[in-house]
Order: C-alpha cells, then structure tokens, then sequence
C-alpha cells in the first residue's frame, strides 16, 4: 500500500488469484485482505514483484503464468 509499511503477497497456482495482507504498525492486518482474481495459472516457484511501470507512484504486480493454451508469460496486475 502507500504507507510505507511492506504488505505480504502470496500467489495460490490451484485457486488462481493473488492475495494482498497489507502491513500496519501492529503486523500483518487480514481484515483488510485484497483477493485478485487472475485469468492464467501462477508458475508454482515464480516470485511475485511489485514495481512502478510508469515513474508516477502507482504500483503494480508482476508475475509469471501459463495462459488457458499453455502459453507461458509475464503478467502485471495493475489495479
């Protein structure tokens, strides 16, 4: 999130969503869990990045996947 405070992100390959815990000053806060929803099966020992692709602050996740065809890629998740 934009506090400053890392969050936790753990990818799921067999229900095929990303999982946000955001971090508080108090540790890791579940109530406030975000479930993404991906179109594409997680690569099981892939990392997962978060990066700033257009230099203006906004994040956005990065990971690899196997599209339906089994076409294997680079996803980024940016809501």
């Amino acid at each position: 999130m934009k506090d400053g405070i890392d969050d936790l992100i753990l990818g799921h390959a067999q229900r095929q969503n990303i999982l946000i815990v955001p971090g508080s000053k108090a540790g890791l806060d579940r109530a406030h869990s975000i479930h993404l929803k991906v179109d594409y099966r997680l690569h099981y020992d892939t990392k997962i990045g978060v990066l700033d692709m257009d230099g203006k602050g906004t994040k956005a996740i990065a990971d690899m996947g196997t599209s339906v065809v089994g076409a294997s890629g680079v996803y980024i998740q940016n809501r």
